[in-house]
Order: structure tokens, then C-alpha cells, then sequence
């Protein structure tokens, strides 16, 4: 299974700017709800999916260790890695 990874600083950017728009569009704003909050993160990683990137050095590790077992070499591993 891999890990996503989140680009937190990418993800803060939108949010802030969908905030702000949201405060600019309305004279008054008291609170925001977790499912607007929600929304709002969910519209970021459609909209800029390269927000999330899959890390796939688990699976490398994982794929190295099986090459190992049937007598490949350690260069394959290295090469993926870097």
C-alpha cells in the first residue's frame, strides 16, 4: 500500500484564497462549518491534484526485498530510490 503526501503549503495556499473570497462575498461571516471546511479541501485536491503525491518508496522497498529473495541485485533498488 502506498502513502499519499500531502503538499501542505500548496493546500493552505487554495485555502486561504477560497477563504478569503468566501469573506470578500459576504459583509459577515461568524463562523465557518467543518463541512464547508471539508468542501473546501475536497475542492483543492480535485482542482490541483498534484496537491497529493503518491510515495512509493514502501513499495520500492518492498519490490527490492522480494528482488533480493530470488537473487537480483541491490543496483536495481538504488536506481529506483534515487
Amino acid at each position: 500500500m502506498n502513502k499519499l503526501i500531502i503538499d501542505r503549503q500548496k493546500l493552505f495556499k487554495f485555502y486561504l484564497e477560497k477563504v478569503n473570497h468566501l469573506c470578500d462575498s459576504c459583509d459577515w461571516v461568524t463562523s465557518v462549518s467543518p463541512e464547508l471546511i471539508i468542501d473546501i479541501i475536497a475542492e483543492a485536491i480535485e482542482q490541483n491534484p498534484s496537491i497529493v503525491i503518491e510515495d512509493t518508496t514502501m513499495q520500492i522497498i518492498q519490490e527490492g526485498i522480494e528482488n533480493l529473495k530470488k537473487g537480483k541485485s541491490l543496483k536495481l533498488i538504488n536506481n529506483q530510490l534515487n
